[in-house]
């Protein structure tokens, strides 16, 4: 939808919670992105520039007052001051003062590119990020993330493990810290190992060797009792530029899974994560699975059409063949209704269904969680919260929705424009989330599982 008839253009999209900075610019980048940067926030501060949305740039006569007087005393610094004025200070207060909440983000047109690029779902490296953990034994590297599809989930690398060491080609015999590690294997050209398992002790480590590459990031795995799988693109070899998609059994089953029961992770509203979820509940019923344990935790977001798209699958209740999944409240007091496109409730009316999700579950999946609830698929019981000592359960609370505002010359800026609500009760959970007020279940667990995964396995025992 748009609000605006001006040259850009705008798109409605949940962001997660802290999204990644840009790339810092290269030394021989930094003249440009200087002047990049003023002249795209002067543009797109609101109200500086009249005359600027009806079409080319306004006279000195017709600007902003304010906007006037800055450009002269800019001037008058750069020609008199008694030091070389470092323009750079001054361009990054302005740049700095355009972000009105955590979630407003100006893209230069490289910028931009790449992270279009990122939505949908094309990366490069070896896709799995690290952190720092201390324990009684000391300080260690763990996964905090692997992204599907992504050299590091083709080589067995999972969340939870501990990193003992690494090297190029065969090697795993240095040792550092998480940012150490990023960095040396970011550098890396060639294949390079990496030790690292579940086990704490080293006992069940073992090397995986991989190699940078780009590649079309994946955002659905399916499992049962029976295997585990995920999401495979490969690119043919006579027509490079064409995907094909494939299930691919990558680890072993989990027994404790009943067979009534499929487990689906999706971690993010980006890519192909619509049609990766329809082909995991397509699996799902030729395998013989009714219900189904969706897990949201740490999934951060993204695009609302994604969201509509998956929403298609999960309204229980619902009536009619678009029903709201959403609504925008903006500052003029419009209200906007979001639909899905269909609705396709692909289970058996007695099917039951689990949602694990935690304090970085956000956005879309937030809003996600109020389609279910709000259509009778999930009572708030069904819903499990990560629970650490004595503060509650809940997820991030995050009910506001940005839309990128995209200008002729490539450059963007994503901004806050709605509060969102859930479809029938109009309940917006901005700053609160869901939580165990509302009745959900709190579950004591890690925030980063392995093998061992309390939260499962708590949803998992309900359903006996």
């Amino acid at each position: 939808m748009s609000r605006n008839d001006g040259k850009q253009e705008e798109k409605d999209e949940f962001f997660d919670p802290a999204p990644a900075p840009a790339p810092a610019p290269s030394t021989a980048s930094r003249t440009k992105r200087v002047v990049a940067v003023l002249i795209a926030a002067l543009l797109l501060v609101g109200g500086f520039l009249a005359g600027w949305f009806s079409g080319g740039f306004a006279s000195k006569a017709s600007m902003d007052e304010n906007l006037q007087t800055f450009l002269w005393a800019l001037d008058v610094l750069d020609e008199n001051y008694y030091r070389e004025l470092d323009k750079q200070t001054i361009y990054d207060g302005l740049f700095n003062a355009l972000r009105v909440d955590d979630y407003t983000q100006l893209f230069l047109p490289v910028e931009y590119d790449e992270h279009q690029q990122a939505a949908a779902g094309k990366r490069a490296g070896a896709g799995f990020s690290l952190i720092q953990t201390t324990d009684s034994e000391g300080s260690i590297p763990v996964v905090y993330s692997v992204t599907g599809n992504s050299p590091a989930e083709r080589a067995g690398i999972r969340r939870g493990m501990y990193v003992f060491g690494y090297g190029e080609g065969d090697k795993t015999d240095r040792q550092g810290t998480s940012s150490q590690l990023v960095s040396d294997c970011s550098a890396f050209t060639g294949e390079y190992s990496i030790l690292c398992g579940y086990r704490r002790d080293g006992s069940d480590a073992a090397v995986r060797t991989l190699k940078n590459a780009g590649f079309q990031a994946s955002y659905c795995s399916y499992k049962d009792s029976e295997g585990t799988f995920s999401v495979r693109y490969d690119r043919s070899e006579t027509r490079p530029d064409l995907l094909t998609a494939s299930m691919v059994e990558t680890e072993d089953p989990v027994p404790v899974l009943d067979e009534d029961t499929a487990y689906i992770r999706l971690d993010s509203f980006n890519g192909y994560a619509a049609q990766e979820f329809e082909k995991c509940l397509s699996f799902m019923k030729l395998r013989g699975r009714k219900d189904l344990i969706l897990d949201l935790r740490s999934n951060g977001g993204g695009y609302l059409t994604i969201l509509g798209e998956i929403a298609s699958f999960l309204m229980r209740n619902a009536q009619g063949d678009s029903p709201v999944i959403m609504s925008a409240h903006y500052r003029d007091d419009k209200i906007a209704l979001s639909h899905a496109p269909r609705n396709l409730f692909p289970f058996e009316q007695d099917a039951r269904f689990r949602v694990l999700a935690d304090e970085a579950t956000a956005s879309a999946s937030e809003c996600l969680l109020g389609v279910m609830v709000d259509y009778g698929t999930v009572e708030f019981s069904d819903i499990f919260l990560r629970k650490s000592g004595d503060l509650p359960a809940r997820t991030f609370g995050k009910g506001i929705m940005q839309s990128e505002f995209e200008n002729s010359n490539g450059a963007a800026i994503k901004l806050t424009v709605a509060t969102v609500h859930w479809p029938v009760s109009d309940r917006c959970i901005h700053g609160v989330g869901v939580t165990e007020a509302d009745g959900a279940i709190g579950v004591p667990a890690p925030y980063i599982w392995g093998d061992d995964d309390p939260m499962l396995n708590a949803a998992i025992a309900s359903l006996r």
